[in-house]
């Protein structure tokens, strides 16, 4: 059981940052947050890179909804990228509580 809810806490830490960085860059840019320019570009390579870590997993889960809702792939397929995107933010909950826990001296 103790496991289950630190993954569950790591998953509300990841969706958090996601959510937050996510909303901040939709703010900035005036755009749908996708893996496409102007959030993804390889001319800013580093910048793209730690957008793509922070909001990933809402990239992911926009770009399988469009993707689905156009008819591109099938619910087997949307249902695992969304699989993909909860265990992208399991990830960064447990890199985000981690670093709190080095900042803040909580663990």
């Amino acid at each position: 059981m103790h496991v289950f809810v630190v993954l569950v806490f790591a998953l509300a830490a990841g969706l958090t940052v996601a959510g937050l960085s996510g909303t901040a860059m939709e703010i900035r840019t005036g755009q749908k947050l996708m893996f496409a320019p102007p959030h993804v570009s390889a001319d800013h390579l580093l910048r793209s890179l730690a957008f793509s870590a922070a909001a990933g997993p809402l990239m992911l889960g926009n770009e399988a909804l469009e993707a689905w809702r156009e008819g591109r792939i099938g619910q087997v397929v949307f249902l695992g990228l969304w699989a993909m995107g909860f265990a992208w933010a399991i990830c960064s909950g447990v890199l985000a509580l981690s670093f709190a826990g080095l900042v803040f001296d909580l663990f």
